[in-house]
């Protein structure tokens, strides 16, 4: 029952996110069982750094958002490309200009 309640008050700390949502109930759950089996805050943490990481990495950001929760995620604007490098030219360095 505990580690019912756990992962469901984790997984409210991520809405609106239903991708971080989702993840974080599944997680909170393995998470509750593996502390309970192991008595271990570090090996639990390692882990949850890595998933976190791998899931920013492997999931484009227009479907996590920068993983962003709360009122950053209902308000998060996806970033635009306005500004491009322009081709190094003799004797000249590169210049930022707006598309």
């Amino acid at each position: 029952m505990a580690i019912a309640v756990a992962s469901l008050l984790v997984s409210a700390a991520h809405v609106p996110n239903p991708l971080l949502t989702l993840a974080t109930l599944l997680w909170g759950a393995t998470a509750c069982w593996l502390y309970l089996r192991y008595r271990s805050l570090i090996g639990v943490a390692s882990i949850h750094f890595v998933l976190g990481a791998c899931l920013a990495i492997s999931v484009p950001s227009t479907l996590h958002r920068n993983m962003r929760v709360g009122l950053g995620y209902l308000h998060y604007h996806a970033p635009s490309r306005a500004r491009v490098l322009v081709p190094l030219t003799t004797g000249v360095a590169p210049v930022a200009v707006p598309r």
